[in-house]
């Protein structure tokens, strides 16, 4: 006589993953940008109020933990399956270039303008670009 096989991913409460993506969120936070809240609210962002909330109490379910993820370029199912070993999860997306803080806040800004002020803004970079301006020296 065989016991039977008991699945205890299946056994696990919503509120055993809910804690093991709060968990998950804070380690990527202290890993990934010094434990500081504000630099993950920065790069991601999102609102503080919001993120103070999923880390303590907020509901925290898979579509945020997935919006989560794309935000801070997060391996797929860091967040989504937080009972997963890391190790066995897809490597993060490789980091785009490093911009200077004057570089990122004109980011900022054309993410928030609106069609017409991107527009204007694309026009003034081409132009820029066909003067020559912007390259670096060999």
């Amino acid at each position: 006589m065989y016991l039977p096989v008991i699945d205890t991913l299946a056994m696990t409460t919503t509120a055993d993953i809910v804690a093991a993506r709060r968990a998950r969120l804070r380690a990527w936070i202290d890993q990934h940008y010094a434990g500081v809240q504000r630099n993950f609210v920065d790069a991601t962002k999102i609102n503080q109020g919001e993120l103070s909330a999923l880390l303590t109490s907020k509901s925290f379910g898979e579509k945020k933990a997935r919006a989560l993820e794309i935000q801070a370029r997060m391996p797929d199912g860091y967040l989504v399956s937080p009972l997963v070993e890391p190790s066995a999860l897809p490597a993060p997306p490789a980091p785009g270039p490093a911009l200077s803080p004057d570089a990122l806040r004109l980011a900022q800004v054309y993410d928030h303008a609106s069609p017409a002020q991107r527009a204007a803004f694309d026009a003034l970079a081409r132009g820029y670009e066909d003067a020559g301006a912007g390259k670096t020296k060999p």
